[in-house]
């Protein structure tokens, strides 16, 4: 009898153990954070302790098309020509496009013609923004023109140049960067595009957009970028910092050249088109702005990095970069490092007064990154560690304040999954991008998680919600205060065309469907709800069966219990 009693006064404690497990495992309702209109996609980036977020828009339908930048005649008859050959109701679309008139298909061809290579850096072409940056206080998104102006040949924006927006905080302040505003010039007889800078920072306050100067600007203002800003007025990235021999050259060549290009062009097609060729031009360093309650700059600090390149001026060797700040003033993010064999590794680093603390051991670590930290000097971040016979990027936390020697890796859900982190809050929670287990393909899908500290559990997100959702939860990329995770979410629905109309049925009367990214709040849902929000013009979305009440499951295992304990019964 005592065996009995014993046996089940374990199983009562089991099954009691999975009852609170389940009680104290959070769902979450999903909000869909709706795209403009004229938009496609909206990616997540940011969301800030009063649930107002920060995201990016991209694949703008009916991009506004400037028609008097193009030279139908001469410098675009190859365009000319191809419009020429099609059309619709026995009109050209080149006869349409002259008179400012599109469908999706010449627009499809104009836009393809102007962002090829030689036409997008020649200083004469429309430029077509692929970023643009939107706000959202409520469940709908809002463009925002950070330096763009309204072009009067179109009544819209001149979406020349990207605007990417990176972090919000809880002053509502907006940091990103963004390429320069073309300004349309005439010279001797001809229209340039001339850009005043390569690439900047800014902050976005209630009243202002500042630009954030990086401390070299002497060759097209040089280069910054701006990825995180704290509730005091820190914002972090990095920029130029000084000259190299390949600049010095580039500046030789510009001004000695003899096809009559303004000079700011012939900058502007080598440095322009992306980050790496700004960094082979320019020293770089992580860097940090302190803006005041005003609006001011009242600080430009060069971070430095673990190696000191003061003896190199000429070198682009070697940077730095900052992507995160706290209230205190801790910024961390990357630095190149010398490992013992001369070789160059970069690593995840501390950055405060002056210092820089690498985190992760460059002899052993081909790789690691910081990309957060919260306000208990919480550090987490990517490191490239060894799963079986290769690399595989997986994440890690650092606790400041424990002057620990090395980084503690994330348990996740198999030895090579690949794993970065994104955010963490003050409550010590982690959010992130994950893989799952692999598909009979051998795909392995990615899921958006959730790790807490306390716990040292991860968690994917797709299991978690409170309804069934035809939403696949593929990153988690920031985390408030209160819990509220701000995610990025794929549908698959109709397509539709580069004018915003759906395309409809394929051959064989099926339709023709499309992958569309989506900005989502996951809200934690103590109690569950009936149906999740569903993007307009789609199906609802159905309670998730599987959210089975606790107490529920616990009768089960009492019912079962009791059943097999009297089945065993002997007779007397």
């Amino acid at each position: 009898m005592m065996n009995k009693l014993t046996k089940l006064s374990t199983i009562m404690i089991a099954v009691l153990g999975i009852n609170t497990a389940l009680a104290n495992t959070v769902n979450y309702r999903i909000e869909v954070v709706a795209a403009p209109e004229e938009f496609k996609n909206n990616f997540p980036v940011d969301i800030n302790n009063k649930n107002e977020v920060a995201s990016v828009l991209t694949y703008r339908f009916n991009h506004p098309i400037d028609v008097d930048l193009l030279d139908f005649d001469e410098q675009d008859f190859s365009l000319a020509a191809t419009l020429a050959n099609f059309g619709e109701d026995n009109v050209s679309y080149l006869e349409s496009v002259r008179r400012g008139r599109f469908s999706a298909t010449s627009l499809g061809i104009v836009l393809s013609y102007l962002t090829d290579g030689s036409i997008r850096s020649d200083g004469q072409h429309q430029q077509i923004a692929s970023i643009r940056t939107a706000f959202s206080d409520e469940n709908e998104s809002t463009e925002l023109a950070i330096i763009d102006k309204i072009n009067n040949n179109t009544d819209e924006f001149y979406y020349n140049n990207n605007e990417h927006v990176r972090a919000i905080n809880d002053l509502s302040w907006l940091t990103g960067d963004t390429q320069p505003f073309l300004q349309e010039t005439r010279i001797d007889g001809e229209n340039w595009l001339i850009p005043n800078y390569i690439h900047r920072g800014f902050v976005k306050t209630s009243n202002s957009v500042i630009e954030l100067t990086p401390p070299y600007d002497e060759v097209l203002g040089g280069f910054s970028y701006a990825t995180d800003v704290s509730n005091e007025g820190y914002i972090v990235g990095y920029g130029s910092v000084g000259d190299t021999f390949a600049l010095q050259n580039l500046v030789a060549s510009c001004e000695n050249n003899n096809d009559e290009t303004p000079e700011e062009i012939c900058y502007w097609r080598f440095l322009n088109g992306s980050l790496a060729n700004q960094t082979s031009y320019f020293r770089s360093h992580a860097l940090m702005w302190k803006v005041n309650s005003n609006g001011e700059i009242t600080e430009t600090i060069d971070l430095g990095m673990a190696i000191d390149d003061s003896e190199l001026p000429s070198q682009a060797r070697y940077d730095s970069k900052a992507y995160s700040v706290n209230n205190l003033g801790l910024a961390v993010g990357e630095t190149d490092v010398l490992n013992i064999n001369n070789s160059v590794r970069t690593q995840a680093a501390l950055f405060y007064q002056d210092n820089v603390q690498v985190l992760t051991n460059p002899n052993s670590t081909l790789f690691s990154r910081a990309v957060k930290i919260n306000d208990n000097n919480i550090v987490v971040g990517t490191v490239s560690d060894s799963a079986g016979l290769s690399a595989v990027i997986k994440s890690f936390y650092y606790d400041v304040n424990s002057n620990a020697v090395d980084v503690t890796i994330l348990d996740d859900f198999f030895v090579s999954a690949e794993t970065k982190v994104r955010d963490i809050n003050n409550s010590n929670q982690i959010v992130g991008v994950t893989e799952v287990e692999g598909l009979s393909s051998g795909a392995k899908p990615k899921h958006g998680f959730i790790y807490d500290l306390d716990t040292e559990k991860m968690l994917d997100l797709n299991s978690l919600l409170s309804c069934e959702s035809d939403f696949r939860i593929v990153d988690a990329v920031a985390i408030n205060d209160d819990g509220v995770i701000l995610a990025h979410a794929s549908l698959t629905q109709n397509a539709r065309d580069r004018m915003g109309d759906f395309i409809g049925e394929d051959s064989n009367g099926d339709p023709i469907t499309e992958q569309v990214e989506y900005t989502v709040k996951l809200i934690p849902d103590a109690e569950g709800q009936v149906a999740c929000q569903a993007p307009a013009g789609e199906t609802g979305i159905k309670r998730k069966g599987a959210a089975m009440n606790a107490w529920l499951l616990f009768s089960f295992f009492i019912t079962f219990l009791f059943k097999n304990i009297f089945s065993n019964r002997k007779l007397v």
